[in-house]
């Protein structure tokens, strides 16, 4: 059995532990909040600019892969990021 004044204990060691368990970085809790993505009212992955998945937009992009100012920039920071190291 137990008595009235366990019960308000334990009750209060549960509440404590929440308390002390709880998120307070406000970053941290919208990282962590299950609802965040749904504010949009649709799905992350249907989210964005549809115009930027026209045919021509895709074939721009495709032709930066071979750009060489876009290779050496991507290669310039990665050896920049790499030296910090």
């Amino acid at each position: 059995m137990i008595f009235p004044h366990a019960y308000s204990l334990v009750k209060d060691m549960k509440d404590k532990d929440k308390d002390e368990n709880k998120i307070k970085s406000p970053d941290l809790q919208l990282l962590f909040n299950p609802v965040r993505d749904e504010v949009p009212g649709k799905p992350y992955y249907e989210d964005g600019n549809p115009e930027w998945y026209t045919e021509e937009n895709l074939k721009k992009r495709a032709e930066l892969k071979n750009d060489p100012s876009v290779t050496v920039a991507i290669q310039d920071v990665i050896l920049q990021n790499l030296n910090e190291f």
